[in-house]
């Protein structure tokens, strides 16, 4: 069987490394660079990494992805998620390769009461959310051949995520003060992997018919901050003894946060799971697989 190289940018991150560990179950030969070796904002950088490794298929999960910071320094964000993001395209299309780009739920408002469609307008309301919805946009009018993929609440054994950070303040605190008002859907980055495995594949395998544009893919059921961070410190309990006994529920408006967000991301996943026949998992089975990989981590051998 024809095996099919894939170029996977932002190999530092959380999202690429769950593309690298992941055990693929396709004829995809997985390549992840990091941003030494590929900056997307440098064309001469995607052009040689392009030369190097021959790809038939590119996934973009580099990105500026601190959010408060964002609001401090958007020059840089939107350098990273608009600028790169189009300059990929661009070398994309004068390769005709196909793109995976990664988005997110942050494009949104929050407004809405029920879960967002592809179709729905869009108003970020930070500037990390205009980085990536300008990015989306540059994409759409650069290359044909493209699918967006937003998700949201990322969270997984490697980089920093919310996870990660609970589990850590609950070893140093007495108590925890969690946002009770933003309602998401939390999604374990091995599951992401392993969703945009399946479409790399199925792109490779269908080109001619694949219908491209925007997607929705995360983990349900969809649930506050706070009770998210509840799950985890009972999930992580049962490693160790935290230091922290009590949880409380505040508003945003209390957490007094540089960016503000959305009070209601949650993404409607239908057209990705019809189009590519990808099933919805929860994201505490996520949750337990992760944080029992973090405190094997730390037991001594």
């Amino acid at each position: 069987m024809l095996t099919r190289n894939v170029l996977i940018t932002g190999g530092g991150g959380q999202l690429a490394w769950d593309l690298m560990n992941s055990m693929c179950p396709f004829p995809l030969e997985l390549t992840a660079l990091p941003r030494e070796q590929l900056d997307i904002t440098k064309e001469t950088d995607i052009e040689r990494a392009f030369a190097t490794y021959q790809p038939h298929l590119i996934i973009n999960t580099a990105a500026y992805t601190a959010v408060d910071k964002a609001e401090e320094e958007p020059a840089l964000a939107f350098k990273v998620n608009r600028d790169g993001a189009e300059l990929l395209a661009k070398q994309c299309k004068q390769h005709r390769l196909p793109l995976l780009h990664l988005s997110t739920d942050y494009v949104f408002d929050g407004e809405k009461k029920l879960p967002y469609l592809e179709t729905d307008p869009v108003n970020p309301i930070n500037v990390y959310g205009k980085s990536k919805w300008e990015g989306e946009e540059a994409i759409r009018n650069q290359l044909h051949e493209h699918i967006i993929l937003r998700v949201s609440g990322i969270f997984g054994v490697h980089g920093h995520n919310f996870v990660k950070t609970i589990i850590k303040l609950a070893e140093q605190r007495d108590s925890l003060d969690i946002v009770n008002d933003q309602t998401t859907c939390p999604t374990p980055a091995a599951d992401i992997a392993d969703a945009l495995l399946q479409i790399a594949n199925d792109i490779l395998g269908r080109r001619q018919i694949i219908k491209w544009g925007t997607y929705h893919y995360c983990c349900g059921p969809a649930v506050t901050w706070y009770n998210f961070a509840a799950a985890i410190v009972e999930e992580a309990s049962q490693y160790q003894t935290l230091t922290a006994k009590t949880l409380n529920a505040i508003t945003s408006e209390q957490l007094k946060l540089l960016a503000k967000r959305p009070r209601y991301s949650v993404l409607n996943c239908d057209k990705i799971f019809d189009e590519f026949g990808l099933v919805r998992h929860g994201w505490k089975t996520g949750l337990t697989r992760v944080i029992r990989e973090l405190f094997c981590e730390k037991l001594p051998t």
